[in-house]
């Protein structure tokens, strides 16, 4: 054997052990981002009892009473749109979360101006699929606006400046008939003492005239 199949041979016992060496790191730091995952993902226990936290905050919604409270509507309200926002905005339930849970929590932030985190904590649910599920139904609502809301047209400008042209109009005309029936009866005011003063004089022409009538 010569010097060449020794440099040869000694180098591939260098890459053969580079290789281990890589699969056992490769293989530790895997293990390691398990045992992370594991630690970080909630027991059995944890998620029973979050699933019934939740199951009784929906069934708190139940009562009309409550509903008010919570969502600032009632039951019937609250199925009616769940309903409208489902069949046609295409709001849909997920693998983990129903309809009715998203519109409940989209109006407890909006009703009560909670913020998200606080709901999140309420519902024993993450931040991030709070605020996700948030804009969902957001998203939902402003796609009614053409049902609900109607801009302003051509004709609805005009018809604005018809009230306002109307509206300062009678207020000019409150003004002139309020100053002219002063000046009526001022009028009437200044007749009355004239013809008090002239019967007085009439009656007493020797008197002096009573200049406080």
């Amino acid at each position: 054997m010569d010097v060449d199949d020794l440099i040869r041979m000694a180098r591939t016992q260098q890459l053969a052990v580079i290789h281990v060496v890589c699969l056992v790191v490769a293989y530790l730091a895997l293990s390691e981002s398990r045992k992370r995952k594991r630690v970080n993902l909630p027991s059995q226990e944890l998620r029973l009892h979050r699933q019934a936290v939740r199951e009784e905050m929906m069934q708190d919604l139940a009562a009309n009473n409550n509903s008010r409270k919570i969502i600032r509507m009632s039951v019937d309200a609250f199925k009616l749109l769940c309903q409208k926002l489902q069949n046609e905005c295409g709001l849909r339930q997920t693998q983990r979360m129903s309809v009715e849970e998203q519109v409940a929590r989209f109006l407890h932030i909006v009703g009560n101006d909670f913020r998200t985190r606080f709901v999140s904590w309420l519902y024993r649910r993450s931040p991030s699929a709070t605020s996700r599920h948030f804009h969902r139904v957001l998203n939902a609502i402003i796609s009614l606006e053409e049902q609900y809301i109607k801009q302003p047209t051509d004709r609805d400008q005009e018809l604005e400046d018809e009230v306002t042209h109307d509206t300062l109009d009678a207020s000019q005309d409150e003004e002139l008939n309020g100053s002219r029936d002063e000046d009526e009866r001022g009028e009437q005011i200044r007749n009355s003492i004239a013809d008090a003063m002239w019967n007085e004089y009439i009656l007493h022409p020797n008197n002096e005239i009573n200049m406080s009538i």
